[in-house]
């Protein structure tokens, strides 16, 4: 297993590690919150999704960059650890 870098900085792919809303109309990633937090998850939803663009979402968990430099996310649904 590769190992992660894990800081709260935004890295060379582009992401901040934590949790980000997967829209699933079209897969586009929005940043929540480096932990569990509620409230922020209505923030970016309320933001993000809509009756145009669908409310259809899950949750992933982006963790950072692995040693050859390639984004590692979780790829599971982290929407239990929210409600």
């Amino acid at each position: 297993m590769a190992a992660l870098i894990t800081t709260t900085a935004p890295n060379d792919a582009g992401f901040t590690p934590g949790f980000y809303l997967v829209r699933e109309s079209d897969g586009q990633r929005f940043f929540i919150a480096p932990g569990v937090n509620s409230l922020a998850l209505e923030k970016v939803a309320g933001k993000h999704l809509s009756e145009k663009v669908g409310w259809g979402y899950w949750i992933d968990k982006y963790l950072g960059t692995d040693v050859a430099g390639k984004p590692a996310w979780l790829n599971l649904d982290c929407e239990d650890l929210f409600f």
